[in-house]
């Protein structure tokens, strides 16, 4: 096999990088790119020979060229950048550039590399977007850690009904808002999560706001495998929930004993009309008791 050149090495590996490479010249003309930008751009490389890089960045991209010195800076730096493709959508790139210069230092020119970004960028979107939906859930969120029990993120939700920021919760732990436990309680219950036997918790407990005031919660408890693992936990305050409970339970009071105390008859049956109630008025008025009707 014969010896590849110099020159066809250099040209071979150009070709067959996955990364963009992009020549321009001192007024930012594109005198040579690869296949692989092209791809990226969505260009021919025809196409690309003679435009301004600048002209195929977005509006942000064109700001930095306003002057030949501010172009210069925007190459020099390695950075993140938005370009559009032909067919209009974003192209989000890292850009890593070497400057030319002549004998006396005149700036000719560079050398960009140009990795693609823009599945990675569409990854941190939907990190982002799913963490913004976490922090702006009703139901408070928190995530603290296994070894030592601190939190290292609570949700807005949290945050608010708590009466703590972010910074102060995270030099805590869930002992210094659950007022019914101990260091070593909480530690007993979470066993079953530590040791693989349970998959989550349920259960009902207090918190303690920044106040001092409390309110009943509703406690949903995962462990989260990982390097470092974590533990998840759901929390849905009750108070409303409490409150309701009690006020149907008080009118459930109220009506037993308006049937209880009521001199009239009050008598229910099903559909094989067999009794199902009987109020108690039952056995002065016709002598049976109403388990003796029920039965």
């Amino acid at each position: 096999m014969a010896k590849l050149s110099r020159e066809a090495m250099y040209e071979r590996i150009v070709e067959t990088t996955r990364e963009g490479v992009w020549l321009i010249d001192a007024s930012s003309r594109t005198t040579f790119v690869n296949q692989s930008l092209a791809d990226m751009l969505g260009y021919t490389r025809d196409e690309l020979v003679g435009r301004s890089m600048f002209d195929l960045m977005t509006d942000e991209g064109r700001g930095i060229a306003a002057d030949v010195e501010h172009r210069k800076q925007a190459i020099a730096d390695a950075q993140e950048l938005v370009f559009r493709r032909k067919d209009g959508r974003p192209l989000w790139v890292r850009m890593t550039t070497n400057l030319f210069h002549d004998e006396v230092g005149t700036y000719t020119g560079a050398l960009a590399l140009v990795t693609n970004l823009t599945e990675t960028h569409h990854e941190d979107q939907e990190r982002e977007r799913l963490w913004r939906i976490v922090d702006e859930s009703l139901n408070e969120v928190y995530l603290f850690r296994e070894d030592d029990l601190r939190f290292e993120y609570v949700n807005h939700g949290a945050l608010t009904n708590l009466g703590f920021t972010l910074d102060d919760m995270r030099s805590r732990t869930p002992i210094d808002i659950k007022p019914l436990h101990t260091l070593a309680s909480f530690r007993e219950m979470l066993v079953p999560l530590v040791e693989g036997t349970q998959q989550k918790l349920v259960f009902e407990t207090i918190h303690r706001r920044r106040d001092g005031s409390t309110c009943p919660t509703e406690v949903h408890l995962q462990l989260v495998p990982g390097v470092e693992r974590m533990f998840v936990a759901i929390i849905n305050d009750t108070t409303y929930r409490m409150a309701a409970q009690r006020e149907l339970e008080a009118s459930e009071a109220r009506f037993r004993a308006l049937i209880e105390n009521s001199l009239d008859l009050l008598l229910l049956a099903g559909a094989g009309g067999r009794f199902t109630f009987a109020s108690p008025s039952v056995l002065p008025l016709l002598g049976y008791t109403p388990e003796e009707l029920l039965a």
